[in-house]
C-alpha cells in the first residue's frame, strides 16, 4: 500500500504531528506501522483533510484536468506525470493517468506495460469501451495505457469529418469522468490533433522546461502553439490556460540563471512561471530504475518539490494559506467534536 509519513503530511498542511494524531484518534482512521512510526493511507488523509474542509473536486460535473505538455522531448514531461499522478493518489485524490504518448513511457513508469494490451486507439474505433481500456494501478490510481497502437490515432481522427476537437475527451470520458477527482495527461512532445484535444480539455497545461536553450525554445513554441489554437476557436470564447515549471533547476548553474532572466523578458511567460521549481536531483533516475515512485524515497528535495508542485495546481497551497489548516488546537477540536 502507497502511503504517506505522518511527518510529511503534517508539514504539507502546516499543522503538528500531535494534531494528525488526534484526529485518527477521534475519528478510528486506519494507519500502516512504518517501522517505529505510523504513516497514513490515502483513505484516512482523504477523510482528514474533508473533515478540515477540503473539497477533491471543485468542479462536480468534471475533474481537474492537468496536461502535462511541450514541444521538445526530453524535459521530463513522464517524471512529473509519474510523480503528479501517483503523488495526488496518495493524497487521497481519485486519479486517472492517460498515457498519449505512443512510446508509452507512463505506462511502462507504472509497470503496466504488456504486449496487445488495447489502448485508447481501440476505444476510438469501437473496438473496446472506455471501461474495458482503463487499468488499476493502486485503488485511487487507474491507468489509460498507451502502446505503438496509439500511433494511428491521428490517422483515424483526419478520417473522421465530425470530431467535436473542444470536447473530444470529455465525450470520450463521460461514462468515467464522476470516478474521478484529479486526470493527469502526459502529451507526446508534438502537434496533433489528439494534443490539441487534450490542451482544450485541460484545466491547466503544465509545460516543463529546463535549463538549455533548445528547452527555452520549445516552450515559446508550445506557448505560440497554445494561442493559435485559442485564435482558431475563437468564436467558441475558448480559454487554454497554461503554467511553466522549471525542471532540472541548479541555482548554482549559470544556465539556469539566464533561462530564469530570458523568461522574465517575456510578460506571456513570466506571468505563467510558477513560484516552485523541481531541482535537480538523482532520486529520479534512481527510483526509477529501482521500480520506486519519488514519494517512496525518505527524504529527497525531489519529494519535496512534487508535493509542492501537487499542492500548487490542485488548490492545496491556496487552502493551506487561507488559513483552513491553522495548527490552534481549540479550532481542530471543534473540527473534530
Amino acid at each position: 500500500m502507497k502511503t504517506i509519513s505522518t511527518k510529511d503530511f503534517s508539514s504539507l498542511i502546516n499543522v503538528s504531528p500531535h494534531l494528525i494524531y488526534k484526529i485518527i484518534k477521534e475519528h478510528n482512521l486506519p494507519v500502516v506501522p512504518l517501522g517505529n512510526k505510523n504513516a497514513l493511507p490515502p483513505e484516512s488523509i482523504r477523510r482528514i483533510l474533508q473533515l478540515r474542509g477540503f473539497k477533491y473536486k471543485v468542479n462536480e460535473s468534471k475533474p481537474m484536468v492537468i496536461n502535462v505538455f511541450g514541444m521538445k522531448g526530453g524535459i521530463g514531461k513522464t517524471s512529473i506525470a509519474t510523480a503528479f499522478a501517483e503523488g495526488a493518489s496518495r493524497l487521497g485524490f481519485r486519479v486517472l493517468a492517460i498515457d498519449l504518448d505512443m512510446q508509452g513511457n507512463l505506462t511502462q513508469s507504472f509497470n503496466m506495460k504488456k504486449h496487445g494490451q488495447p489502448v485508447l486507439y481501440h476505444v476510438i474505433i469501437g473496438d473496446k469501451t472506455i471501461e474495458e481500456v482503463i487499468l488499476p494501478v493502486t485503488s485511487n490510481l487507474h491507468l489509460l495505457p498507451s502502446s505503438l497502437d496509439n500511433s494511428q490515432i491521428e490517422h483515424v481522427l483526419n478520417s473522421k469529418q465530425s470530431i467535436n476537437i473542444t470536447n473530444f475527451f470529455d465525450e470520450m470520458l463521460d461514462s468515467v469522468m464522476s470516478d474521478y477527482d484529479l486526470i493527469v495527461i502526459d502529451c507526446p512532445p508534438s502537434i496533433h490533433k489528439i494534443t490539441v484535444c487534450a490542451s482544450c480539455f485541460a484545466t491547466e497545461n503544465l509545460i516543463p522546461i529546463n535549463a538549455d536553450i533548445d528547452s527555452f525554445d520549445g516552450v515559446v513554441m508550445t506557448v505560440s502553439e497554445i494561442e493559435k489554437i485559442e485564435r482558431s476557436f475563437k468564436n467558441l470564447s475558448i480559454k487554454i490556460n497554461y503554467k511553466i515549471v522549471f525542471n532540472k533547476y541548479d541555482a548554482r548553474e549559470k544556465l539556469s540563471l539566464n533561462i530564469m532572466g530570458s523568461i522574465s523578458e517575456r510578460k506571456n511567460l513570466k506571468d505563467n512561471l510558477l513560484p516552485i521549481v523541481i531541482r535537480t536531483n538523482t532520486a529520479f533516475k534512481n527510483t526509477k530504475a529501482d521500480g520506486e515512485y519519488i514519494f517512496d524515497s525518505k527524504k529527497s528535495t525531489a519529494k519535496e518539490d512534487c508535493f509542492s508542485l501537487i499542492s500548487e495546481l490542485t488548490g492545496l497551497t491556496d487552502w493551506v494559506n487561507r488559513g483552513k489548516s491553522n495548527s490552534n488546537i481549540k479550532d481542530v477540536e471543534s473540527i473534530v467534536a
